[in-house]
């Protein structure tokens, strides 16, 4: 998992939002970017709106990563931050 986040640009201190429910991928991404020392912000999953946006902004997360359930969700966030 390392080596793909760090093909892709990705170095230590940068930051990632992690969106994802209980799974084990979850931890595998978070090891995996812990690994090449990206900062992994865990976002909680139940959050909606102007306070996902707020959560993912603070963090100033570089990409998000999250799971196909939670796209409907966050599409429009994820258009005002310029990641899509």
């Amino acid at each position: 998992m390392a080596h793909v986040f760090e093909e892709a640009g990705f170095k230590h201190g940068d930051s990632v939002a992690l969106l994802l429910d209980n799974r084990p991928e979850y931890v595998a991404l978070w090891l995996g970017l812990a690994k090449i020392g990206v900062v992994t912000a865990l976002i909680n999953y139940n959050l909606k709106d102007k306070p996902l946006l707020h959560s993912i902004q603070i963090a100033e997360s570089k990409a998000v990563i999250l799971g196909k359930d939670f796209l409907s969700s966050i599409f429009k966030q994820l258009l005002f931050l310029n990641f899509l």
